[in-house]
């Protein structure tokens, strides 16, 4: 929230596929969610994790298939 971290590195993570997947809460927008998640890196999330499903108040993101 002060703009001093550098996202790079977990937006290139993201990219890169490296995780089976990512779990968020909340939706972009939220002020939650907002507060968590750059735009930069909410941005990689979607790109990069696709297909999302709905679980115990949860978003899963998973890559294409």
């Amino acid at each position: 929230s002060t703009g001093r971290w550098d996202e790079r590195l977990i937006t290139d993570m993201i990219n890169a596929g490296t995780f089976a997947f990512v779990i968020t809460g909340g939706q972009a927008g939220d002020e939650m969610y907002d507060s968590r998640f750059t735009p930069a890196v909410d941005r990689a999330i979607r790109e990069a994790y696709p297909r999302t499903e709905q679980q115990a108040g949860r978003t899963l993101h998973f890559p294409p298939r």
